[in-house]
């Protein structure tokens, strides 16, 4: 859905600045990625490994996907599932995974500020937004959308998990892998803008017994006093 949107001063984007931005907000849906062949452990002590496990590249940003193995099934008091989905990345509280990239031009990135970029200025500013994910027991995963897509050269991943013991690493991902995985992406038609119609049609009321307790108990049929419950 398309929706207003201006800054601080109460300037707003350019139709050409909103739909860069509409753009850098997930994977574009009329694209099918091309695989980056690329998978590295980023981190590990004797019982937790964390990995990455794949990439896909889009025209306009990578998806990063990271798994994370545990020896031993998870008997942690919060879960590790909560350390992982359970909180919003805005500033390190002491337990989370922490995941940066750096491009080769010196932009970085991480999920701890990942603030949306400014649509009249800030385009160009990376962000590492946290995506799907999910597990338990003792397999966990969580992908990262990284946009835009990074220039030419050497994708820096850089990953920490103090409380788990993970040391920081810096792993390169190699400007051969990215390009050649861009080479087999494939735009299946041209992107557009959300629009109002992309909502799906309200469903259709069911057809239900009249007098019984569904029809009176309809949300738009407020429930009548009754002397039998």
């Amino acid at each position: 859905m398309t929706r207003a949107y201006s800054v601080g001063d109460g300037s707003s984007p350019s139709p050409e600045q909103l739909r860069e931005f509409q753009r850098r907000m997930g994977p574009p849906e009329n694209e099918l990625p091309g695989a980056i062949a690329f998978r590295a452990v980023v981190g590990r002590t004797d019982e937790f490994v964390v990995a990455i496990i794949g990439a896909d590249v889009y025209s306009t940003g990578i998806s990063i996907s990271i798994a994370v193995r545990l020896r031993r099934s998870d008997r942690s008091e919060a879960g590790l599932a909560h350390e992982l989905f359970g909180r919003g990345h805005r500033g390190a509280r002491g337990g989370e995974l922490l995941v940066g990239v750096a491009y080769p031009d010196g932009r970085t990135a991480t999920n701890v500020s990942a603030p949306l970029p400014d649509p009249l200025t800030g385009l160009d500013h990376p962000t590492l937004a946290q995506g799907g994910g999910g597990g338990g027991g003792r397999s966990f995963s969580i992908d990262y959308w990284l946009s835009p897509l990074p220039p030419p050269g050497d994708l820096t991943i850089v990953v920490a998990w103090p409380s788990h013991g993970v040391d920081e690493t810096h792993t390169l991902m190699p400007a051969d892998l990215i390009a050649n995985g861009l080479a087999h992406n494939v735009e299946l038609w041209p992107w557009e803008s959300p629009a109002d119609d992309d909502d799906p049609p309200a469903p259709e009321l069911p057809v239900l017994p009249e007098g019984g307790w569904f029809a009176e108990h309809m949300p738009d049929n407020p429930p009548h006093t009754s002397e039998t419950p």
